[in-house]
């Protein structure tokens, strides 16, 4: 899921997204990848197995522009339960960047993904975050990041570390 939020520091969103992308095995038997923005009307920008080559996907990113300034967190991840993890097989995971706190409330569908077996990754960017929010979405405190955007690339290497447990194959 990924901050669509008008921001000057976009490209470093974006950025930190393309350098995840190269940390993964995308293809349809192993890693599968669906993008979500996370903004006023979040929306689905493709779906797992809809794009399963890393140059596809980060061309989808080059092309992502912000929009507006508020941040439906929790509609997000509703977004996500309901498109995206409702029938999907393999490890569900989804990777959360934001750079700001959600005008809605996350709670209950953090409960509903994570009963659904979905792992949660979040990451929090900036003066704008607010922890105990961030920590609320990972639910695991191992899974919750607070950074700068300067610290953004060194983040990904463990992200993928900690998403990849397993051979299995997996969503995020």
């Amino acid at each position: 899921m990924i901050d669509a939020v008008h921001d000057e520091r976009f490209p470093f969103v974006t950025r930190f997204f393309f350098q995840l992308v190269d940390s993964f095995t995308i293809s349809s038997g192993k890693v599968r990848v669906a993008l979500i923005t996370n903004s006023e009307r979040p929306r689905v920008l493709f779906s797992f197995g809809q794009y399963n080559s890393p140059k596809k996907i980060k061309k989808i990113l080059r092309l992502l522009q912000p929009v507006g300034e508020v941040r439906h967190t929790g509609e997000t991840l509703m977004l996500a339960l309901k498109q995206l993890f409702s029938a999907s097989k393999g490890k569900k995971t989804v990777i959360l960047l934001t750079t700001g706190t959600s005008s809605d409330k996350v709670l209950k569908p953090v409960q509903r993904l994570v009963a659904k077996g979905v792992d949660i990754f979040c990451i929090g960017v900036g003066a704008g975050v607010v922890r105990s929010e961030i920590l609320t979405m990972a639910k695991d405190p191992q899974h919750a990041y607070i950074t700068d955007f300067s610290g953004l690339a060194s983040i990904v290497k463990r992200i993928a570390k900690k998403a990849c447990g397993g051979n299995q194959p997996y969503n995020f």
